[in-house]
């Protein structure tokens, strides 16, 4: 260490025991000191609570803040924010207050562009500042592959409006000349861009929702939540017990902890982390106004903090805190300095800020920090209890996320939905064993640095793998496989070709494992090919209510015979697709219903939601799923079961395979006819080595999710979380055919309205035109007609004959225009623009 820091660092600030922790008030957390009247007093024995209330929010941060302000901004002020110590006393106080409105997640962009509109205007609502500044911000690449990063960042700002531009490298300079140049290739700049103070932002949310009636009361503890008949029915405190409607968990890194408390326990995937950055004394020549520098490829961040510079950052092998539990009254604490841990962050400070080299030092900050399996909040409501809602592990987004955070909130629980889709944030998209301590503890130690990381496509994480493992793992594993993880499912992506090489790789270029899959789909077209689709999430419902549920949820007829299968959606109210799904009919009053993986939670709670009486059953762990695609499998099968598709006699009824039973349903989903083989998964191994052995004389392949997918894009058909959401309806995506008109169903009025009044957005299938063959789409490319973005591309692949690039992709068009130019659209990938011929 060099200049004024090793005076500094010498003669510590803060001084303690390693891991211990420390009382500390910085001078930024000003507003916590603000005289702001709440039901708070020094005696806590006079403090009392009030017997009922229609929502109750646990969380004075400025999450908990935002939700009681959005739920009265919304005309619903029979609301009670209970804090158990302070406002702002757990994270907030000691959060770096950056606020960027763009993100490579238009749903976090969406959020964090109201926020920074919000904080712009709170105080004049309030009367009381948020520290709002309006500096701007600029992104630095050092590498070829950040620039494109930010380049395909910069197309998407066009699709959500805010405005981004890239900049060279001598731009960069002079939006900041305190930073180090001659390694950076260019940036990207955000002028509307800023920094607020924390402390100041929860007080003025707060104020804004007790003068519009809502309770405040510091100095409370939740001790548990109560529900009754599924519902949540009160809060016990240490004061006495509330009667509410709704109960909010907005309490941080307590979240976790607090979701224990129920009656029902609520499992919460988060978990705190050690967070760290140093805040220097006034620099000559650092102006209030000066942008922040992002670094992502030194994982880094610097903004202006009070005359002086606060850096910090994202590291690599974070440490994770509190695991056994939070101590009591930690309250405005921190935890001892640790400088081994921030030395790699430091050295990366030091190389883009060299005036920090001379610079003294006020203080380092290491807090907590709560973080979610995939670095994303937790939002909604959860699947075990009605009307408990979440709103936790804003994994170090929470002033940005703020208010947004808590507008999505309050719609959610008056609504009934948000007005925007969430569903990247929902905590639906989890499953149970995200929240094992264990696995989070593990996880959170490699997500924290993933805040600044490069966003690859198709990007997996390392740490707690190989938690739920298909039966067929072990001869899949002797084939070259390259895993991804799907709702903990360890599943084959693709296979690499015999005598292939180093194929798997990150990149946003084509990747080289792309003639791993077409040898994947030739096989599905010209011979025989077998995929493991164990990892679908499987529900059997039983009872003589199965049908008139199902027929309530789907929008197609499932009062098929017996062995039928229909693919199908559950709508909401607005016509929406909540869930898209096979439903298969095994008996009279018994179904079976499989959804891709990421849909397990959702589907398991859209069905218990809607049911009063039928048995529904999650079977997914005990029941292994064989996809036979192509041509030749009907001759296949004909040796390993003596039965033939194509009579019909073996669909839809157990039959023998080899020495095992397995039921066997017909698929009609692409271009080449295909079944999926159930079988319980003590058979599975038998079963597959059987199907091997004969598939040999037939050319037989083993298949990866990526080869169905790619096959579905070559068929322009739809997916879930894909082109599918609910927002999307099926006539969106011109799926009339499969709404079943004449029956009732979640979403028919709003479906019967949209088809008199017309749709407002279309699916679109498009070629790029590169005579290159080297460019490569992901998703969420800018699709533009006549100049203007009318929307993203939502899937790709790459053309086996032609080496192009097809995509699907989501446009705006006019209400009753059911035909859109296409040879006016094209497509934006990294900066350049690609003209397009639609299919």
């Amino acid at each position: 260490f060099r200049g004024g820091m090793i005076a500094v660092m010498t003669a510590r600030l803060l001084r303690g025991v390693a891991g211990s922790t420390i009382v500390l008030r910085h001078r930024h957390c000003a507003g916590l000191l603000r005289s702001i009247t709440y039901d708070s007093t020094c005696d806590s024995d006079s403090i009392t609570v009030p017997a009922q209330a229609r929502v109750v929010v646990c969380g004075g941060g400025v999450i908990g803040a935002s939700v009681a302000y959005h739920l009265a901004k919304k005309g619903c002020n029979d609301v009670v924010l209970l804090e158990q110590g302070s406002l702002g006393c757990g994270t907030t106080w000691h959060a770096v207050g950056l606020v960027g409105r763009l993100k490579f997640s238009t749903a976090v962009t969406k959020l964090c562009d109201y926020s920074a509109s919000l904080y712009a205007k709170l105080e004049q609502e309030t009367g009381v500042a948020t520290g709002w500044k309006e500096a701007g911000s600029l992104v630095v690449a050092r590498t070829k592959e950040r620039m494109t990063a930010l380049k395909r960042l910069a197309g998407l700002s066009k699709a959500v409006s805010i405005n981004a531009e890239l900049v060279s490298r001598d731009d960069c300079h002079k939006l900041n000349q305190f930073i180090r140049l001659d390694d950076i290739r260019g940036g990207l700049w955000i002028p509307n861009d800023g920094v607020a103070n924390p402390s100041d932002v929860c007080h003025s949310l707060a104020r804004g929702a007790t003068q519009q009636g809502v309770k405040v009361i510091e100095k409370v503890q939740v001790e548990k939540v109560l529900s009754s008949n599924g519902s949540v029915s009160a809060v016990v405190t240490n004061k006495g017990k509330i009667r509410c409607e709704y109960f909010v968990n907005c309490a941080g890194q307590w979240s976790y902890w607090l979701g224990l408390k129920c009656n029902h326990a609520v499992p919460l995937p988060l978990h705190p982390t050690e967070h760290l950055y140093i805040v220097s004394k006034p620099i000559e020549g650092i102006s209030p106004f000066l942008p922040t520098v992002r670094d992502p490829d030194g994982l880094i961040f610097g903004r202006e903090w009070s005359g002086g510079l606060c850096a910090g950052g994202f590291e690599r092998n974070a440490k994770p805190c509190h695991h056994h539990g939070i101590p009591e009254k930690f309250e405005f604490q921190l935890f001892s300095e640790d400088w081994d841990q921030f030395r790699p962050l430091l050295d990366e400070i030091l190389h883009r800020f060299p005036i920090i080299e001379n610079a003294e030092i006020r203080q380092m900050i290491n807090g907590p920090e709560s973080f979610t399996p995939d670095g994303t909040a937790i939002l909604g409501e959860v699947p075990e209890v009605r009307n408990y809602f979440v709103a936790a592990g804003l994994s170090s987004s929470g002033i940005a996320l703020g208010g947004g955070v808590g507008k999505v909130m309050a719609e959610w629980i008056i609504d009934g939905r948000p007005s925007t889709n969430v569903w990247s944030l929902d905590i639906r998209r989890f499953t149970v064993h995200h929240s094992n301590h264990r696995f989070l503890r593990d996880r959170v130690t490699e997500v924290v640095s993933g805040h600044y990381s490069m966003p690859w496509p198709k990007k997996q994480y390392t740490t707690s793998r190989g938690v739920r493992w298909s039966p067929l793992a072990p001869r899949l594993q002797q084939l070259g496989p390259s895993w991804e993880e799907k709702m903990g499912w360890e599943r084959v992506r693709w296979f690499a070709i015999p005598g292939d090489s180093d194929v798997e790789h990150d990149t946003f270029s084509r990747p080289r494992w792309i003639g791993c899959l077409h040898h994947e789909m030739t096989s599905c077209q010209t011979a025989a090919a077998l995929f493991d689709l164990t990892s679908f999430a499987k529900f059997e419902l039983m009872g003589f209510d199965a049908l008139c549920l199902l027929q309530s949820l789907c929008c197609s007829d499932v009062n098929i015979p017996v062995g039928g299968v229909v693919n199908t959606f559950m709508l909401n109210e607005t016509g929406g697709c909540e869930v898209q799904c096979d439903v298969i009919r095994l008996d009279e009053d018994r179904y079976l219903v499989m959804s891709e993986p990421e849909q397990a939670t959702i589907l398991y709670h859209w069905m218990r939601k809607h049911n009063t009486s039928v048995s529904i059953c999650d079977i997914t762990g005990g029941l292994s799923v064989i996809r036979l695609l192509g041509p030749r499998v009907n001759e296949m099968l004909m040796d390993c079961a003596s039965l033939s598709t194509a009579s019909g006699d073996m669909l839809g009824r157990d039959q023998w395979v080899g020495r095992a039973p397995g039921l066997f349903v017909e698929r009609n989903d692409f271009s080449v006819k295909g079944v999926d083989l159930f079988v319980s998964n003590d058979y599975a191994l038998h079963i597959y080595d059987l199907l091997v052995e004969q598939g040999n004389a037939y050319n037989l392949v083993n298949g990866g999710m990526m080869t169905l997918d790619w096959l579905r894009v070559e068929n322009g058909q739809c997916k879930w979380g894909q082109e599918l959401d609910a927002y999307t309806t099926p006539l969106d995506v011109g799926l009339d055919h499969l709404i079943d008109w004449k029956k009732d169903f979640i979403g028919h009025s709003a479906l019967a309205a949209q088809k008199k009044r017309g749709v407002n957005k279309q699916m679109v299938k498009l070629t790029l035109l590169d005579p290159s063959n080297s460019v490569m789409a992901w998703g969420a490319e800018p699709i533009v007609r006549n100049g203007s973005v009318a929307g993203l591309t939502t899937s790709a692949f790459i053309d086996a004959q032609s080496k192009q690039v097809v995509c699907l992709g989501l446009i705006s068009c006019p209400l009753n225009d059911e035909t859109v130019s296409d040879d006016l659209l094209a497509v934006q990938v990294a900066g350049k623009t690609y003209p397009t011929v639609s299919w």
